[in-house]
Formats: C-alpha cells, sequence, structure tokens
C-alpha cells in the first residue's frame, strides 16, 4: 500500500518544523494507523489489520493490486470503522 511521503510537514529540532520526505516517514503513517485498529480492538491479529488495511486502501491503479502502490492508497478512517469490534462475543 502507499502513504503520503514526500514533502510531509514535520516537527524539526528546536521546535522548528521541516519538509521530509521518504519510506520512513510513509511508514510511521501506516504504523499508527495500525495501532489505531488494535486499540479499537485489541484482539485483532496482525493477519486482520493487514487485511483491513488492504481492504480499505483507495485504489490508484488497476485492481486488486498495483504494482506501484499496492492495495492502493491508506485510508484511516475507513480502516479504523472496519476494525470495530464484535459485540455480544
Amino acid at each position: 500500500m502507499a502513504a503520503p511521503g514526500v514533502d510531509v510537514f514535520a516537527p524539526a529540532p528546536d521546535g522548528g518544523y521541516q519538509l521530509t520526505t521518504g519510506t520512513s516517514v510513509a511508514a510511521a503513517e501506516v504504523s499508527g494507523i495500525a495501532a489505531l485498529l488494535i486499540q479499537r480492538n485489541p484482539a485483532l491479529t496482525p493477519a486482520a489489520v493487514r487485511k483491513i488495511l488492504m481492504e480499505t486502501a483507495k485504489p490508484l491503479g488497476p485492481k486488486p493490486r498495483n504494482r506501484d502502490f499496492g492495495a492502493g492508497l491508506v485510508n484511516a478512517f475507513d480502516a479504523v470503522r472496519a476494525a470495530r469490534p464484535n459485540i455480544g462475543q
């Protein structure tokens, strides 16, 4: 999947801000969304988190997967909604 990783406005040393680019920026966003999924539903397995992220990503090319963007652009809102805990377990 893909996440924003080019010219992201981020904190910098000495209380400043800077534009930063790289996979470490995009990976941090996806990791944060994964943490939100687990917070919403602690019973999720790693495979379930991956499935939710992949199924809720916004396609950026031909479905089901694109060579450059995988499943598409990560979608935090839809992913968190999909992680709803089962009521009455």
